[in-house]
């Protein structure tokens, strides 16, 4: 078997359906199997797929987070690389086939850790296929940028006539790598992050083994999401947005309590604090919710 595909549902059957059925539709030339883990959707999810005979239907009785969930996925495949991909994602071209004779063309030359597609949205405009890493400067860029009205950028930026950019952590939406790689860094997701980080947690992991991580242009991949994040001031009135947020957080401060210094830490969290506080003390949400999110900001655990 040449690739597993694992992609997890929960609670977007529809979105899902037409992520299989774009997989299905595109990929040829390739040995390949579509693992669907449903995340204890309870909207009838599990029925649906377990009668579709494509994919190899994985049901969990129990919500596992993302990374869990892929995890559980992981356990099923039989691939000897692996293609985690969002639900919220349509393939319109053989991008499997293309990322898969990519990393075993340069797997050795550029030692690739994780290969990611150049996404675009529903009318085909780029909108970012990865991310930095934690660093100080992340709150005082932001702030900057708040303070200057600066718009997002789409990340990692190509250069003209480039098809190949290195990126320090690829987006979650597709994240493709060889099983040996998995098992030298110790495993896919980390179980202990429920949702939130798990991608840039386990990039970290494969750059201190000396790998890394590309994306390339000569394939595209809708990405239904989009990269372009309401505002924060549009959000703050939001429960979604609290939960995000106290969830994003906590899983922010496991990743960097296990792979940065506690000074660096110190320093990250309290430009995270001067950023964020003032946000949630001017918000609409009640003062025991405030308190909430203000303890997890000030948590150095």
């Amino acid at each position: 078997m040449d690739v597993s595909v694992i992609i997890v549902n929960y609670k977007t059957k529809e979105l899902t359906h037409n992520c299989i059925d774009s997989v299905f539709q595109n990929t040829n030339d390739i040995e390949f199997e579509v693992i669907l883990v449903d995340n204890n959707s309870r909207d009838g999810s599990a029925e649906f797929f377990s009668k579709d005979n494509r994919i190899k239907f994985v049901e969990s009785h129990s919500n596992l987070g993302f990374g869990g969930a892929n995890n559980l996925g992981y356990s099923h495949s039989l691939g000897d690389y692996i293609f985690c991909l969002n639900s919220d994602t349509i393939l319109f071209e053989n991008s499997i086939k293309i990322l898969f004779d990519y990393y075993k063309k340069y797997a050795e030359k550029k030692k690739i850790g994780v290969l990611g597609a150049f996404m675009v949205d529903n009318n085909h405009t780029y909108n970012g296929s990865g991310h930095l890493l934690p660093r100080l400067s992340d709150y005082s860029n932001l702030i900057l940028n708040k303070l200057m009205r600066r718009s997002n950028i789409p990340f990692p930026i190509f250069p003209e006539g480039v098809d190949c950019v290195e990126v320090e952590c690829v987006t979650g939406a597709d994240l493709f790598l060889s099983r040996k790689l998995v098992e030298e860094v110790g495993g896919l997701f980390d179980p202990a992050i429920f949702m939130y980080n798990e991608e840039s947690e386990l990039q970290l992991r494969i750059r201190k083994q000396k790998y890394h991580n590309y994306v390339i242009k000569s394939t595209s991949i809708i990405h239904l999401q989009g990269a372009t994040l309401t505002a924060i001031s549009n959000q703050i009135s939001s429960e979604k947005y609290y939960n995000q947020l106290r969830m994003n957080i906590k899983s922010r401060n496991y990743m960097l309590k296990k792979h940065y210094s506690f000074i660096w830490r110190s320093f990250y969290y309290i430009l995270r604090f001067i950023c964020y506080a003032p946000i949630v003390l001017l918000g609409k949400e009640s003062c025991s919710r405030k308190k909430e999110i203000i303890k997890i900001l000030l948590r150095n655990e």
